[in-house]
């Protein structure tokens, strides 16, 4: 550990290197987990984790899934712990920061149009301070929230005040008029079972409001090596809009309403890729919050390349490529998303 508090993590390659299972000790799917086609296929291997993908919906997903203890370990590991270091530290100084939000948290609050004394759940809540907000600037009273991970559990009370629930049994409602679910399903083997878990907590007309990234985008599709969203074992299921529809409709959840941040790249990072793979490291202190790790290849070695967090060099002269790229690409009319953000509402009946 650090003089800042932070341990000294080997890289997310390195990691999954090391809590590789084996082969019996996971899950292989025979269809898509989420349309439940059998038009699925090889698509890629990152770090050590294989992606397939459905040709109908455009699910992206590992398979075979990462084992139970491998998943259990990577989360209650210090690579991870870092991640919740950096929240609680940045939190401090700047109320309701969280490291997962890729929207602008208040915006999002304004989403949830319903009576304050709505029973509200955020399943998968981090440190909470997504709660924390929606209780103390927009006036909810009944807010919960859910969390395994004990250290984010644990800054939501150090922090807010909030008694987060680590397991289902702890709750204090049955069912609720809103469950959250920003930036978890990606991180499910299977997510039609959060689904269906988070289906069977929401009231008759209760509504889902789900965030996770998209990889309805040329670097997912193309590049996925270089794309920001491949980070297995910890995202394993990447949707496109049509397989989150997909996804929400099995259960009868209606999408009522759904928003995206446009995707900004072409390319990715792959312009760079002769000289650099792309890899993956925790904080190392409070401003450290871009985790992207350029590592050397080969020839990048050879012609005295360091790794590097992409600030420049041959890695900031890609992204200019590639914001050029985006500019013509946009010219005519292309459009692809980074983001999604769907609410959805469960039947009356």
């Amino acid at each position: 550990m650090d003089e800042n508090g932070y341990s000294v993590v080997p890289t997310l390659s390195a990691l999954n290197a090391e809590l590789s299972p084996q082969a019996d000790l996971r899950h292989t799917w025979q269809q898509c987990p989420v349309c439940l086609s059998s038009k699925i296929g090889g698509f890629a291997h990152i770090r050590r984790i294989s992606y397939e993908r459905c040709r109908d919906c455009g699910f992206t997903f590992a398979n075979p899934s990462p084992a139970d203890d491998v998943i259990s370990r990577f989360y209650n590991s210090a690579f991870y712990n870092n991640y919740r270091k950096l929240e609680e530290d940045r939190i401090k100084q700047q109320p309701y920061y969280s490291i997962s939000a890729y929207a602008d948290l208040e915006k999002l609050a304004g989403w949830i149009l319903c009576d304050k004394k709505a029973a509200i759940l955020d399943f998968g809540c981090g440190p909470g301070s997504f709660l924390a907000l929606l209780r103390d600037k927009f006036g909810f009273s009944n807010v919960e929230g859910l969390e395994l991970n004990e250290e984010s559990a644990g800054i939501a009370w150090r922090n807010y005040g909030l008694k987060i629930a680590n397991d289902q049994s702890e709750l204090n409602c049955r069912q609720y008029d809103v469950v959250i679910l920003f930036e978890v399903i990606e991180h499910a083997p299977d997510p039609g079972e959060i689904v269906r878990l988070c289906n069977n907590l929401l009231k008759p007309g209760g509504v889902l409001f789900v965030t996770t990234p998209s990889v309805r985008n040329i670097p997912s599709r193309r590049f996925p090596s270089h794309a920001p969203h491949f980070t297995g074992p910890s995202h394993v299921s990447l949707f496109t809009e049509t397989a989150l529809r997909e996804l929400l409709g099995r259960f009868g959840l209606e999408v009522t309403r759904l928003e995206t941040d446009a995707c900004n790249s072409v390319l990715g990072s792959y312009a760079a890729a002769p000289f650099y793979d792309l890899d993956f490291v925790s904080p190392q202190s409070m401003e450290d919050n871009n985790d992207a790790l350029f590592v050397p290849t080969r020839l990048g070695r050879a012609l005295g390349l360091a790794a590097n967090r992409g600030n420049g060099g041959i890695v900031a002269a890609s992204r200019r490529v590639d914001r050029l790229l985006m500019r013509v690409a946009a010219a005519f009319g292309a459009s692809h998303s980074d983001h999604l953000y769907v609410m959805a509402r469960k039947a009356t009946n």
